[in-house]
């Protein structure tokens, strides 16, 4: 094991991860909860065209006030995702602060990898495409 992840594996640095990690989430649920106007997206100012994730963070606001169908409007796939990488995200914390792996794992196939892939490539295309139906996938 190297020298960083040694660091990474001890204790204390665990137990500050614990700590800060779930203060970080709460400060940024509460701080989409109350911003005004939206995050721009890097892709779009640079390029014009609407990213996968475009709308996220306006969807994410728009969960937090427990509207789901303005923010199945901002960005579906996003919706749809959340609580995958909702879960993921708390298996691996809770993995690494108590050293011990509680939740089960979720296995994904290569064809469902492909295909996971292949449905946000599509969608990314999909949506920037300017006529309608298509301008309904713009965030």
């Amino acid at each position: 094991m190297s020298k960083i992840n040694r660091f990474f594996y001890k204790k204390p640095i665990r137990i500050a991860m614990g700590i800060f990690f779930p203060i970080c989430c709460i400060w940024g649920a509460i701080y989409l909860y109350n911003m005004e106007g939206h995050i721009p997206c890097l892709f779009q100012t640079t390029t014009g065209l609407y990213c996968p994730g475009c709308g996220a963070a306006r969807a994410s606001r728009s969960i937090l006030h427990l509207d789901i169908l303005k923010a199945m409007d901002y960005n579906i796939l996003f919706v749809i995702f959340l609580p995958f990488v909702a879960y993921f995200v708390l298996k691996y914390y809770i993995k690494y602060v108590t050293s011990k792996d509680l939740l089960p794992n979720i296995n994904i196939s290569r064809k469902a990898a492909i295909f996971i892939t292949t449905l946000f490539i599509v969608f990314w295309i999909l949506r920037n495409i300017p006529f309608y139906p298509f301008t309904i996938l713009a965030p």
